[in-house]
């Protein structure tokens, strides 16, 4: 649980649910508020800030692209439509469970995919041709 303002780029993606109470989230310039069951899904190179009060509840997975390999590869040249998706009481249960377990990465990757399921369930894709330009930006840089 953390609190405050925080803001990173991730290489790795990240998957945020509000337990307790609301939170402010920005993702790409776009800001989100996160209430109480609901999740936020932040792709890999997005940046993002949290803005929460001291009172909030939250649980966050960052995930190397390697453990969901087939899930990473939606984004590439498509942006979803929505970041934020409904969190129900089971997959809910089951996050407090996993941060309140001993973790393995089998219970990790499980958890995953329930999240990127919800994720899914609710959500389509906008192309975003703009992600072939900077891979080109960054090619040529790298050469």
């Amino acid at each position: 649980m953390m609190h405050g303002l925080c803001m990173t780029t991730v290489v790795m993606s990240e998957c945020s649910s509000a337990m307790m109470s609301s939170m402010r989230v920005t993702v790409e310039g776009t800001g989100f508020s996160l209430r109480p069951a609901q999740g936020i899904l932040i792709p890999p190179n997005a940046v993002h800030s949290y803005d929460t009060p001291a009172s909030s509840e939250y649980y966050t997975i960052l995930f190397s692209q390697s453990l969901m390999p087939s899930f990473s590869g939606l984004f590439v040249h498509k942006r979803p439509e929505r970041y934020v998706f409904p969190v129900d009481e089971p997959l809910s249960r089951q996050l407090r469970e996993f941060y309140g377990a001993e973790r393995t990465v089998w219970g990790a990757k499980a958890l995953l995919y329930r999240m990127a399921e919800a994720f899914l369930r609710g959500n389509g894709f906008q192309s975003a041709p703009e992600a072939d330009a900077e891979l080109t930006r960054r090619i040529i840089t790298y050469i």
